[in-house]
């Protein structure tokens, strides 16, 4: 199967919410490729940092 799917997830100042967010995608078993795609629109919390750190 060559699948592809894109996980689209845009986010604001969620520090608190966003490594959960992420681990969760990460833990879907699936036998097809996909991409996490993360917008951060200019937060001045750690959403920048927790992105980077995956």
């Amino acid at each position: 199967m060559n699948t592809m799917v894109s996980i689209c997830c845009a986010t604001y100042m969620h520090e608190k919410y966003l490594a959960q967010t992420i681990e969760g995608f990460l833990m879907q078993e699936v036998d097809f490729k996909y991409e996490i795609l993360i917008h951060d629109d200019a937060s001045k919390d750690n959403t920048q940092a927790i992105i980077k750190s995956y």
